[in-house]
């Protein structure tokens, strides 16, 4: 499986971070408790309040994505709710200097 998505419904499934551990699990065919820890990539309560406070369900929402790595996975949350999971690609690259380029800055240092 290259890529799995999914959709968070807070009415219906477990704990956001909860939920995140077992598709992880899932996507990678491991055992929850073989994970590296979450915290490590993201911290779980901005996550759960991501998730749980801040989901766009009308159109005075914010929108936000959130994307990052998870030991050989990537994953993207995104304001709906949908969590896309997937292999990493050479390109991706989760640096600071990736982001700042993403975000127009010049990261040279010179």
């Amino acid at each position: 499986m290259d890529t799995l998505r999914v959709q968070y419904d807070e009415s219906q499934d477990a704990e956001p971070v909860e939920f995140l551990i077992e598709q992880v699990a899932e996507f990678t065919s491991q055992d929850p408790m073989e994970l590296s820890p979450l915290i490590g990539q993201v911290e779980p309560n901005a996550l759960t309040s991501l998730l749980t406070d801040y989901r766009s369900s009308d159109s005075e929402s914010i929108e936000w994505m959130l994307e990052f790595c998870w030991g050989d996975v990537v994953v993207t949350v995104q304001a709906t709710g949908e969590i896309v999971f997937r292999r990493p690609e050479p390109e991706d690259d989760f640096g600071v200097q990736q982001l700042l380029k993403r975000s127009g800055v010049n990261p040279s240092l010179s």
